[in-house]
């Protein structure tokens, strides 16, 4: 599948790239251009670490909803059930060292240090 979209429909995916937040989006547009390109959906899917049917599915929301549709976000997550962080026990961390370090262990430049011995002059 090679050259579907036109110069301007080409301009306006590459500007949206460029200005994308999520890279979740960014893989979307990026699909479709390699779709452009000439690439094969087994090839832009092992490019983008996605599977093929994904690549796919992109296509098709391109196709039937435009740009707007395909960086369309639906994802509602799995009902009834609460992420792992919201019920996993809290724990805090307390340092056995101090965080901050010591004056005598920073270096000092440009002043002479204690060790140092000044010459009779």
């Amino acid at each position: 599948m090679k050259n579907f979209l036109d110069a301007e429909e080409i301009g306006i995916l590459e500007e949206t790239h460029h200005s994308c937040r999520l890279r979740k989006n960014a893989d979307r547009i990026k699909a479709i251009l390699l779709l452009n390109e000439g690439y094969n959906f087994g090839q832009i899917a092992k490019i983008l670490l996605l599977d093929d049917t994904t690549i796919r599915r992109y296509l098709i929301e391109f196709r039937e909803v435009g740009i707007d549709g395909l960086l369309e976000d639906r994802y509602q997550g799995a009902k009834g059930s609460s992420p792992k962080w919201k019920s996993a026990p809290s724990r805090t961390i307390s340092p056995s060292t101090p965080t901050t370090p010591s004056r005598q262990s920073a270096p000092t430049y440009g002043q002479p240090s204690a060790k140092t011995t000044r010459l009779p002059a």
